[in-house]
C-alpha cells in the first residue's frame, strides 16, 4: 500500500504518495493527472522507492490561488519537498508536464538529483509550443461557457482533424470537459499550455547526470521528435522508444516500467 500524507507549501496542502528512503525517485505526473499515473509506471523489482506528489489543483492537493498554476511554481514546490524530505541526491523524473518539471529541478538545483528522467515530454524550450494548442482551446472554451464549451468543440476543425488522424488523443481531451471542478481545469488548462519550461539549450545542455527520455510515437500532444531532440541535447542521456500509451495502455505502462527498471539498476 501506498503511503500518503501532506506537504505544506506556503501555506497550500500537496498530496504526497510514498515515503523517501536512502534510494528514492520523485516522479512527477502530468496536466490534470494525478499521482497514479507515474506510480503506475513505476516499476516493482527495484530497491528505489517512489514518491510523487500531486501539483496543485490536482489530485488530493489544494488548489490555491490560480496565479500560482505555473511549471516554475510547481518546480518550486518540488524542491521544497526534495529539501524537507530526502536525505540524499533523488532520481527526479516525470511525464508530459511532470517531465518538464523534472528538467527545471535538474538545472536549477543539481546537487538535490543524481539522475534525471524525462517520459513523454510535451515541451523543448519554447513556452506555448503548437502541440498542446488543443489544451489552450479547451482550456479558453471552459473559461467562457463550460455549460457550452463541450459541444462547441465538437463543432471544431479541431475536433475534425482530430478525429481523422489522431482518435486516440480525443478520447483523452474529451474527458477534460468533465474533470471537476471546471473552473479549475480551465485555469490549468489554460495557464499550462501557455507556460513552459523556461529554459535555453545551455541550461538542458548543462545536465550532469546520467537521464533517461522516454518518447513514444503517434501521440500529437507528445511528439516522439521532442524526446528525441531532449536525448541529444542533454548529455549521458539515453533514448527509449516504447509501445505508445493510447495504443495499448497495459504493454505501454510494462515498456515504461522495464526501460526504468533497466535505467535505475544501472545507477
Amino acid at each position: 500500500m501506498v503511503v500518503r500524507s501532506k506537504f505544506d507549501c506556503d501555506g497550500i496542502k500537496l498530496a504526497v504518495h510514498g515515503e523517501f528512503t536512502d534510494d528514492t525517485m520523485v516522479f512527477q505526473h502530468g496536466l490534470c493527472d494525478t499521482a497514479e499515473y507515474p506510480i503506475e509506471a513505476f516499476p516493482q523489482d527495484t530497491d528505489t522507492s517512489v514518491v510523487a506528489m500531486e501539483f496543485r489543483g490536482h489530485g488530493d492537493s489544494e488548489a490555491g490561488p490560480a496565479d500560482d498554476f505555473s511549471i516554475r511554481r510547481f518546480t518550486d514546490d518540488v524542491i521544497a519537498l526534495i529539501e524537507a524530505k530526502a536525505s540524499r541526491p533523488v532520481v527526479i523524473g516525470g511525464i508530459s508536464m511532470g517531465s518538464a518539471v523534472a528538467l527545471r529541478v535538474a538545472v536549477q538545483r543539481p546537487e538535490l538529483i543524481r539522475a534525471l528522467v524525462v517520459g513523454r515530454p510535451a515541451w523543448l524550450m519554447s513556452q506555448a509550443p503548437s502541440n498542446l494548442l488543443p489544451l489552450l482551446l479547451i482550456g479558453r472554451s471552459l473559461r467562457q461557457d463550460p455549460q457550452k464549451a463541450l459541444s462547441k468543440f465538437r463543432r471544431s476543425e479541431l475536433h475534425s482533424m482530430l478525429s481523422e488522424h489522431f482518435s486516440h488523443n480525443l478520447s483523452a481531451l474529451l474527458g477534460l470537459f468533465d474533470r471537476q471542478p471546471l473552473d479549475i481545469t480551465a485555469e490549468l488548462l489554460t495557464r499550462i499550455s501557455m507556460d513552459g519550461p523556461s529554459l535555453s539549450v545551455d541550461d538542458v545542455a548543462s545536465i550532469n547526470v546520467p537521464t533517461l527520455v522516454v518518447g513514444t510515437d503517434n501521440d500529437i500532444i507528445h511528439p516522439l521528435d521532442y524526446a528525441s531532440s531532449l536525448s541529444k541535447m542533454i548529455p549521458n542521456a539515453e533514448l527509449s522508444v516504447i509501445t505508445p500509451k493510447f495504443d495499448d495502455v497495459d504493454q505501454y505502462r510494462v515498456d515504461f516500467q522495464s526501460v526504468l527498471s533497466s535505467f535505475l539498476r544501472r545507477l
